[in-house]
Formats: C-alpha cells, structure tokens, sequence
C-alpha cells in the first residue's frame, strides 16, 4: 500500500492511544467488552470483533500487550472479551481504531499478545517471575509479527502497543526490531509506530509526541533505549 496511506492509519492508532491515555489519568477505562456482533457463536469459534480484519491481510495489523493480569499464556490473540478494567488499557485503542475503519474492511486489525503478564508474585498460586513472563511476551510477540509476516507479505505494516508491563514487553521487540539486518522475517520498514504508556523504564524527562515529558520516569527509569533505525 502507499506509504502515505500507512503513515495516515498510524497517525490515527497513535491519536486514539494519546486520547486514551488523556482518559486514563483522569478516569479508569471500562474494561473493553464483546461486541454484539462477530465472526462466530458462544459455544463455536473464539468471538472476534466484526471490525478485526487480523485474521486476513489489514492494512495495518496493531499488535497489542496488556498489562499485569490481564492476559494469560494461552490467550486467544484475536477473542474479544471482557477484561480487568486496569489492565485492559490497550483495548481503548484497538476497539475504537477498528470501529472508526468500520466502513472500509479490512483496514485495520489487532491481536493480544498471550502471555502470563504477572508481577511475579502469586498469593495463592505459584506463578512466573517477572522477567520470565515478559520473556514469554517478547517470543509470543514475535510469533505474532512472524507468522503474519510470512502470510501477508508487505501487504500488512505494523503498530506495536503496550501497556504496563506489557510495554517493557513492546520495548524490548521494538529495540530488537530497530536492529535487524535486512534479512529479517519483521523488519524496521515493516513498522508503522510504536506506543507506550506507562513505561516502567520510561526515561525521566522524556519527550511525547512532541511535547516536554514529564520530570519522573517509570519506576524502574533507565538511560534513554537505543531503537535503532525505529528512532
């Protein structure tokens, strides 16, 4: 497709995750809920959102990672449904990109990333530490990119978001991403945009969208990330 046709799509994921995370400082977002309408039946195949072309060839394709709690290792990437109200922060940007495409199929889709998306501790349950359940985020991430990749060619560019601990999750692809060679299955080229909000290696003071960043940083702060030619 034109590049200026997928830097337009990129433009509106990028507004809709700046509107959304407007709305999270001020109001907690409604978890996301199933649509009225999909591709299948309770009881049959995963409920698919009827404005979620990922399982074809869109446009562009937003690969998104929740936050702690809100996703599982096993979860279906493409089933819509209702989810931890705190966590479920990239399904304000997912649903609505797709509802605002509604009249031009196969625009835009989106996929979750399953993982086990867990702080590390379990009260009443053993569960993954931290850096193991964001290591099963960044292969299955990949998987995603991967896989849809080799299905569609150049035809579908991506938009990388993550939420929380799902963004550590989106940071560290992106900065492998930024640094492949051109043999590569997923590339630089194949990136349309890249969001994070609520970083926990955010850097103090640094810039969003354009404007002055806040003076903290996430609660783990870091040096600035090099991104390579996603910068």
């Amino acid at each position: 497709i034109v590049g200026g046709r997928v830097r337009s799509l990129g433009t509106t994921v990028l507004t809709t995750a700046m509107l959304a995370a407007v709305s999270l400082a001020s109001v907690p977002p409604l978890a996301a809920a199933a649509p009225s309408s999909g591709s299948s039946l309770p009881g049959d195949e995963p409920f698919v959102h009827p404005d979620n072309a990922a399982l074809d060839c869109p446009d562009l394709l937003v690969v998104a990672v929740s936050g702690a709690t809100d996703s599982t290792a096993d979860r279906n990437p493409v089933e819509e449904e209702a989810r931890r109200a705190w966590s479920n922060w990239v399904g304000n940007v997912t649903v609505p990109t797709g509802e605002r495409f509604a009249d031009e199929p196969g625009t835009v889709g989106w996929a979750y990333v399953p993982y086990p998306s867990t702080y590390g501790l379990g009260f009443f349950e053993a569960v993954p530490a931290y850096q193991d359940s964001v290591a099963v985020g960044v292969d299955a991430m990949n998987k995603i990119l991967d896989d849809k990749k080799n299905q569609c060619g150049d035809a579908t560019k991506f938009v990388l978001v993550g939420y929380s601990v799902g963004s550590e999750v989106t940071e560290r692809v992106s900065r492998d991403i930024g640094h492949r060679d051109a043999t590569a299955t997923v590339t630089a080229d194949d990136i349309a945009g890249v969001v994070l909000v609520a970083d926990p290696y955010r850097p103090a003071g640094t810039p969003s969208l354009g404007e002055p960043g806040p003076s903290g940083g996430g609660f783990m702060s870091s040096e600035p990330a090099d991104y390579g030619a996603l910068a």
